[in-house]
């Protein structure tokens, strides 16, 4: 019989992004819970836990981040470091003072090859408070020698969870949920030949710049394109909107991954390096998620993934002609995001992972 996980897990997150490390945090402790694990969330900036957490109970798993002393009790089974967010030295104390069973570095998801040969690797602590601990690297991915990917929340959902009104008839339903540079322009033109309802998350800010560019967009787009401004949803409604839309644009990594689980088409915004190393990043993700197409086809999609964020012209994604997009009565996108999801299905659970990284305790380094 395998033995159980340690207990209490402490979850340090920094948010940066627009909430999103936070939104996987949460997601992350979710499942925990789901597990009669005792998740424990370390944040410098809870507030969108308000409006992202789905009861009481999630908003109560969450602590101001560490400043001063650290004592939680009881004392930390296992420490999870999410994506670099670093342990003040007053947490490095203590986790050297009473070590956890395991203290896990959780970093970002990629599809890139380096990630199977960094995965698990340990990282000793050479200095500092911490030192003589022993960290091991998580990396999620998309093949079966990484970390796999968080699932689906634990919470049945109906397409109603989302509480909007419904779509007009005949119309086709977009999620957006973009960063603001964005070619916005480019895609409600590409969106406006056939009618659509484009259902805008992100805040006021994102819905002023969608406005600005809806004014400026010819006479054929506004009468095409119903845009739908939207609060900020918690995760159920979210999840719920992903599945009941044609078409989900998303970015980040949390709303990526959950549009992948919908088994809907989407249009991924990936964050943005000022060294560009997102560009590869993305054609490796591409790489993987366009597997088992027609080549005409992949190729539409990769020029409207690269177009889309900023590496070709936005005019490849206006494009009449252009049919990489799903488009109402054309099942291919459809079948094809159906078809990876099933193939998600079979990767490594990442909670699983975590959990069997903190029953085994910290690794052993090489001799």
């Amino acid at each position: 019989m395998p033995a159980l996980p340690p207990r209490v897990w402490d979850i340090f997150c920094r948010v940066i992004d627009n909430h999103g490390d936070l939104g996987v945090c949460l997601r992350l402790a979710r499942h925990l819970s789901a597990r009669d694990l005792t998740p424990r969330l370390w944040v410098d900036e809870p507030s969108a836990l308000e409006w992202m957490a789905l009861n009481t109970t999630e908003r109560g798993w969450c602590h101001h981040w560490p400043d001063g002393d650290w004592h939680p009790q009881p004392p930390t089974d296992v420490a999870v470091e999410t994506f670099g967010c670093h342990l003040p030295d007053t947490v490095q104390a203590r986790l050297a003072a009473q070590p956890p069973r395991a203290w896990i570095n959780l970093e970002y998801l990629s599809a890139e090859a380096w990630v199977q040969r960094a995965h698990g690797l340990p990282s000793p602590i050479m200095d500092g408070p911490a030192r003589g601990l022993i960290k091991r690297f998580c990396y999620p991915g998309f093949v079966a020698n990484t970390g796999g990917l968080l699932g689906p929340d634990p919470r049945p959902l109906a397409p109603s969870d989302h509480g909007l009104p419904a779509r007009p008839s005949g119309a086709q339903r977009v999620s957006l949920f973009c960063y603001p540079h964005a070619p916005l322009g480019a895609l409600l033109q590409r969106l406006s030949h056939q009618p659509t309802q484009l259902v805008v998350l992100g805040g006021p800010e994102r819905q002023a710049q969608l406005d600005a560019a809806w004014r400026a967009a010819p006479a054929r787009v506004q009468k095409q394109v119903q845009c739908l401004a939207v609060p900020w949803l918690n995760q159920a409604q979210y999840d719920a909107l992903l599945a009941d839309c044609d078409l989900n644009v998303v970015r980040g990594e949390d709303s990526f991954v959950r549009a992948q689980w919908a088994g809907r088409p989407f249009l991924w915004h990936i964050y943005a390096q000022d060294d560009g190393s997102h560009a590869a990043k993305l054609a490796a993700f591409l790489e993987t998620w366009l597997s088992g197409l027609e080549p005409e086809a992949q190729t539409r999609w990769r020029a409207s993934a690269e177009a889309w964020n900023g590496l070709r012209a936005p005019k490849v994604l206006a494009q009449a002609q252009w049919d990489g997009l799903p488009t109402l009565g054309d099942p291919l996108p459809l079948q094809h995001a159906q078809a990876w999801r099933s193939r998600l299905v079979r990767l490594p659970d990442l909670v699983q992972t975590l959990c069997d990284w903190a029953s085994a305790g910290a690794p052993r380094l090489p001799s």
